[in-house]
């Protein structure tokens, strides 16, 4: 006996609701042209872009401020110098002198939640270069358990 496909689309992997949804035409526009390289476009463009929303709102209050403040000294830089950080050599030192600047005036927490022991200049170089080595300079990534315990063990205890 011969099996027919079944018609129509596949069942979705997770549950779905369909709702209405009103939006200015530039805006649905706007979300058509950049989920036109995707599968599923425009539905699935403004479900990609309500995800990272959702994800964006667990995300660290302080860091997000942060990352706003180095966007905004971006902004600065390039409307100051005409150039962007990453296309001017001027420009890209100014911006790396800004960062040094709002870097330094951090408030060191006092608390020690943290049970690394490592120098934490070993420490960010471990960090850094694992983030390097595996090209994901602007991934959102977490610190990984093969780090942590490099991190947690002192050879010089």
């Amino acid at each position: 006996m011969i099996q027919k496909k079944p018609r129509g689309r596949p069942r979705a992997r997770i549950e779905n609701e369909q709702i209405a949804l009103r939006l200015p035409r530039f805006m649905a526009q706007k979300l058509r042209e950049a989920g036109h390289s995707r599968e599923g476009g425009l539905s699935s463009e403004i479900r990609e872009r309500l995800a990272r929303s959702l994800f964006d709102d667990a995300r660290d209050p302080q860091l997000w401020l942060l990352q706003g403040q180095i966007e905004q000294l971006a902004k600065e830089v390039k409307f100051n110098t005409g150039a962007d950080f990453h296309a001017d050599k001027i420009a890209h030192r100014i911006f790396l002198e800004t960062l040094k600047l709002l870097f330094a005036d951090l408030v060191e927490p006092n608390a020690q939640i943290s049970t690394i022991k490592a120098d934490p200049k070993v420490a960010a170089e471990l960090i850094y270069n694992r983030l390097k080595a595996t090209g994901k300079r602007n991934a959102k990534t977490t610190m990984r358990p093969t780090i942590r315990h490099l991190l947690e063990n002192d050879d010089n205890d």
